[in-house]
């Protein structure tokens, strides 16, 4: 990297450049930057990998995102980026994405189009530019199948999640949010929270009568029946008890971090986690630690099953690093003592997953997003030993991830406020001079989802 004086006044330098140009030059100018730059870490990242790096060597640095305010501009006219004279980076917007980039949630692509969170509301993007947002809903979840959909609304001064079967199905069940954990603990030697809780995920599950509802105050399943805590259980919540009355910290109150959860297809099964825990497999129903392994980084972020059942994926991340294993979920079933199995990767912090069919161990693979911008393909049938068998540069961190109905498109949305999608299709493939990564996918548009004009602006 150039030193930061250094590095600002050739950035000043260039964006002066930039401003006067014509757009034909305009153009130019920005595809052999970006050929130029992708060569460079392309072949860093190859060195990397193969351990050719020479000594000290670092990534490459780019002056591209000179060119974001040009970039701008022409959204603004013309509400899109045309991929054949600017094709896509991340790096040439990234001034941008702080004041304009929505925040965004989870993704499940449904027969009507993408289903969508982003800036606290849910959109359904029917094709490049084709957003629409969907009235009352605030977020959603959906089962491990997809068959059903759990719409978070507001209930009076509460929520509630209305379950549905497909987009446009009549609501079968609506299930209230509980306001305080009162209901499901039946004890007065810890704070109880009050109040309708943020939620960090939801999960319907495959029976269509329940959800799992991930907030920092527990992992809460909830039905017709009301709601029961699954996480914490008994002897962690004893445990943080104990630990308060001996270090004089006042009385324990349920406030977990990086909190997660998955679901078997089957609905059996239930991964739980938070910074202080191990990863947790509980039985679903009885809600019962049922097999527990060790975090191979500091700290548990993120868990899911693959499309079968048979593996599952747990992550842990220090900062933005993080380690990933596939473990199966027979054999962790026999786990008590914290023990690590199965295979593990090291990757950035995971963000999102998604099955594209089978399991690691079966053919097929898991398509993963971590932060630092890359998506990766996890097979078994990887090269050398390794599990990574692919990876792409989209450059934002992904925040959701889904498989079209028919398996062959990706759609990925990114913290930047991307949705990506790409083909999946063996026959799309092939080489770009202007994409980082390893991998071969083809991008076929993407939709920004940027404060000013969201969802409609394409690249």
């Amino acid at each position: 990297m150039f030193g930061n004086t250094k590095r600002e006044k050739l950035l000043r330098d260039e964006g002066a450049r930039v401003a006067a140009m014509g757009r034909a030059e305009l153009g130019e100018a920005y595809r052999d930057g970006l050929r130029s730059y992708a060569d460079r870490v392309n072949l860093f990242v190859r060195q990397e990998a193969d351990g050719t790096l020479p000594s000290g060597g670092k990534e490459p640095d780019s002056l591209i995102e000179a060119f974001s305010g040009r970039l701008l501009e022409i959204l603004r006219a013309e509400g899109r980026l045309d991929r054949a004279e600017f094709p896509p980076f991340h790096g040439a917007v990234l001034p941008l994405l702080r004041e304009h980039a929505m925040w965004t949630g989870g993704t499940a692509w449904l027969p009507e189009g993408i289903l969508l969170e982003a800036g606290g509301a849910c959109w359904l993007a029917a094709g490049p530019g084709r957003s629409e947002p969907i009235p009352g809903w605030l977020g959603f979840g959906v089962s491990p199948c997809g068959t059903w959909i759990g719409a978070v609304v507001e209930d009076g001064e509460g929520l509630a999640i209305e379950i549905r079967q497909g987009l446009s199905g009549a609501v079968l069940q609506r299930l209230a949010v509980p306001k305080s954990l009162r209901g499901c603990l039946d004890r007065d030697d810890l704070d109880i929270w009050e109040g309708t809780p943020r939620l960090t995920e939801v999960i319907v599950h495959p029976n269509g009568r329940e959800a799992v509802l991930v907030t920092e105050g527990g992992i809460l399943v909830v039905s017709g029946e009301g709601a029961r805590l699954a996480y914490p259980d008994r002897q962690r919540i004893d445990e943080g008890v104990a630990a308060a009355a001996d270090c004089g910290d006042g009385r324990y109150a349920i406030n977990l971090s990086m909190e997660h959860a998955a679901l078997s297809p089957d609905g059996r099964l239930l991964i739980v986690g938070d910074q202080c825990s191990d990863h947790v497999l509980m039985d679903y129903g009885a809600f019962e630690e049922i097999g527990a392994v060790l975090p191979t980084v500091s700290y548990p972020n993120f868990a899911a099953f693959t499309a079968d059942g048979s593996m599952a994926l747990v992550s842990s991340c220090h900062f933005y690093s993080g380690e990933t294993q596939i473990l199966d979920v027979q054999a962790w079933k026999d786990v008590r003592d914290g023990s690590v199995l199965g295979i593990t990767g090291r990757y950035g912090r995971v963000g999102a997953s998604v099955s594209a069919g089978g399991s690691v161990s079966a053919g097929g693979s898991v398509w993963i997003g971590d932060a630092h911008g890359y998506i990766r393909r996890l097979s078994a049938d990887a090269q050398d030993g390794r599990l990574e068998a692919g990876r792409q540069f989209l450059g934002g961190t992904p925040t959701g991830m889904a498989i079209s109905p028919d398996g062959g498109h990706l759609a990925v949305l990114c913290h930047s406020g991307f949705l990506h999608v790409l083909s999946l299709k063996p026959e799309d493939a092939g080489a770009d001079p202007y994409r980082i990564g390893a991998g071969a996918l083809r991008e076929l548009w993407s939709t920004l989802f940027w404060k000013e004009s969201p969802g409609t602006w394409v690249w």
